[in-house]
């Protein structure tokens, strides 16, 4: 039996391994080691190619990592289009959303900026799909339009719609589905068009750290109704998901986990491997679903559809399992045609704007930490395209949102090591897989929303201390946190004041446009952060704008690129064409121009 030499502690264990740590930490942020030293941190580095077996393990763990953001904001698009209690309609919302996650992933590492990014929902959209609930247009229809009869639920605080005519709701959830299919289409287009002219490049210029932070933040702090409104089913088990989480990610992050293991050459022995990190979340979520079935079974949850523990119970909504098919093929205009409506799509304009901005800075966290050159430009407008292009197709497949870079998924490749591209095109294949395979995503949604609660304050929290990172390159002097705080407080101000007031300006339409702008937090705060960075004195440096300008449009960057942010095959058939440098999403693009 073979045990980790590490384990055995013996005089002076510490302060050597203290020194190895502040050793591999020179190395690593030493300008003078080359890149070939640097890369044997990683077991797999970014081109290395595991043997099949690991390549699936790998994939399947990243798809885990990211699978309750999925499930989330399915389920927040099914509850602004008023399908909340329609079990089936979540499923075929979650099998969508997962399909469209694996094919907009691997467009992404095989054809995009050709990075280990994986592409799930844009966190960036949760925002508008809550504020969606609170348009005037997008009240769901209470129960007074059908039998004259008010029926208040205690989970979401608003009309319990089971207790309408199942095809009334399923026309009503059809027309909202529909509306944000045609605005997302447009907000796509707009997206693929940066990426395809260029011009992301140059609206780097003048939105740096300082525009981004408040804008993610505001994100952050306008997502945790959604979190409070899972938790409401049962705050014991949400807590302890949470705990549970916690404690396997962060308190022991670092342990090695003892596995028995055997095979031909070694027989059996203890292998170590840091699992419980790893499969953090994945651990808490079956703890917290265990206890629900024991809470379940022993009747300590109300069986009442109008309570709140009803969502917490087990054996709520398996039906679903059963009515849904075991082969699910999202296409497009699966839930209707395509219609187009204002408010909805300039509050999607804007999600768009702002998981543009995370995507390019999740680019350079992803070479930083994979230890390669920063993607230059003509990788970034690809990156781009290929992010406008799937959000446009996951508006014609009826997802309700668009597809980005996922930052905990970043940071799993830190702590897992591996680095290799071909992990993240299995992780694309496992989340087609779980997409078409309709039982999977029915399987899913009967996730108590208590275990799903207590999983989202992990997960959004995560995605709030990521934004804190790209303060980095940023001087934290007078000027640059009056601007932060200043854009925050107006950034949560504005939206509760549009809330009694309104722009009027006499034209109906401009003040559609100019209240729906006003009543966004990420717009407003972005927007007054902007204003104040571009016109407020201060240098590149101080502004943190001279690490983003010279990672994304320094001169220097054609020099540095390596081969692998060229797609191989269209690099070989284009770029022998001289006209191929003025394509901004080719190799040599923007050279000798």
């Amino acid at each position: 039996m073979e045990m980790n030499p590490n384990s055995r502690k013996g005089p002076g264990s510490e302060r050597k391994s203290e020194a190895m740590e502040n050793s591999s930490d020179e190395v690593e942020h030493d300008p003078t080691v080359s890149y070939e030293v640097k890369k044997r941190k990683f077991v797999y580095d970014i081109l290395d190619k595991p043997p099949i077996h690991l390549v699936v393990f790998f994939g399947l763990q990243q798809a885990l990592l990211s699978l309750s953001l999925n499930l989330t904001t399915s389920l927040l698009v099914a509850d602004a289009a008023c399908g909340f209690d329609n079990e089936l309609l979540k499923a075929e919302l979650l099998s969508t959303t997962l399909f469209a996650s694996g094919i907009s992933t691997l467009l992404m590492v095989t054809v995009g900026v050709r990075l280990p990014i994986y592409q799930g929902p844009a966190m960036a959209f949760v925002t508008p799909l809550v504020a969606l609930k609170n348009l005037a247009d997008w009240k769901c229809p209470n129960s007074e339009v059908v039998n004259n009869s008010t029926i208040t639920d205690g989970f979401n605080q608003t009309l319990n719609i089971s207790t309408l005519p199942p095809v009334y709701v399923r026309e009503e959830a059809m027309l909202r589905l529909q509306m944000m299919q045609g605005s997302l289409m447009v907000a796509g287009v707009f997206q693929t068009l940066l990426g395809v002219t260029g011009l992301i490049g140059r609206i780097l210029r003048f939105i740096g750290p300082i525009t981004v932070v408040p804008v993610l933040l505001l994100i952050g702090i306008s997502i945790y109704k959604t979190a409070v409104k899972f938790c409401n089913a049962h705050w014991g088990v949400a807590l302890l998901t949470f705990a549970v989480a916690m404690g396997l990610s962060l308190y022991l992050e670092g342990r090695q986990t003892p596995i028995p293991f055997w095979n031909k050459e070694r027989g059996f022995h203890i292998t170590y491997y840091p699992l419980h990190t790893v499969f953090s979340l994945l651990i808490a979520i079956i703890v917290g679903w265990l206890v629900s079935i024991v809470l379940t079974m022993t009747g300590s949850l109300s069986d009442d559809p109008k309570s709140a523990q009803f969502f917490a119970r087990t054996d709520s909504r398996v039906k679903v399992i059963e009515e849904a098919n075991w082969f699910y093929f999202p296409y497009p205009g699966q839930f209707g045609p395509p219609r187009f409506n204002l408010d909805v799509f300039v509050t999607f304009f804007i999600a768009t704007l702002i998981s543009v901005i995370d995507s390019v800075g999740d680019y350079y966290a992803v070479a930083r930490i994979c230890d390669v050159p920063p993607p230059p430009t003509h990788a970034v407008n690809r990156g781009i395209l290929a992010e406008g292009v799937m959000s446009t197709v996951a508006g014609s497949l009826g997802a309700g949102h668009a597809t980005t870079s996922y930052g905990p998924n970043i940071g799993a490749i830190g702590f897992t090591r591996v680095a290799s591209l071909r992990v993240f095109v299995a992780c694309g294949i496992t989340y087609i897989i779980f997409g078409v395979i309709g039982k999977i995503g029915a399987f899913f949604i009967t996730m108590p929303y208590s275990v799903l609660g207590g999983v989202s304050m992990v997960s959004f929290g995560m995605f709030i201390g990521f934004n804190f990172a790209n303060l980095i390159p940023v001087q934290l002097n007078a000027r640059n946190m009056s601007i932060l705080g200043i854009a925050i407080f107006f950034g949560i101000m504005m939206p509760h004041w549009s809330k009694t007031h309104s722009i009027n300006t006499g034209i109906l339409d401009l003040d559609r446009l100019l209240n729906a702008f006003i009543s966004n937090t990420m717009f407003t705060g972005g927007f007054i952060a902007c204003v104040l960075d571009n016109t407020v004195s201060g240098t590149l440096e101080e502004r943190g704008l001279k690490a983003w300008l010279d990672e994304t449009v320094g001169q220097s960057q054609t020099q540095r690129k390596i081969h692998l942010y060229e797609v191989p095959y269209l690099q070989e058939r284009l770029g022998r064409y001289k006209w191929a440098k003025y394509i901004p999403f080719m190799s040599g693009y923007g050279k000798s121009l």
